[in-house]
């Protein structure tokens, strides 16, 4: 949640990506900030990328 209230991306444009049926991926962008969500909803595996000042950083679930 802090992320998400925090991180420059959100307040920018939105994404969708056409995808395999099982996925979904969505990308936010605002200037030099993003942020990326893929998700598997077979296996429920996420990835999130995401910049934030300048640092780009990863998380896995």
């Amino acid at each position: 949640m802090r992320l998400r209230n925090t991180l420059k991306a959100f307040s920018g444009t939105i994404s969708i990506q056409e995808s395999e049926k099982n996925e979904l991926n969505i990308s936010w962008t605002n200037n030099d900030s993003f942020a990326q969500l893929e998700v598997n909803l077979t296996t429920y595996y996420f990835n999130i990328r995401y910049s934030e000042n300048n640092i780009t950083k990863e998380l896995n679930f």
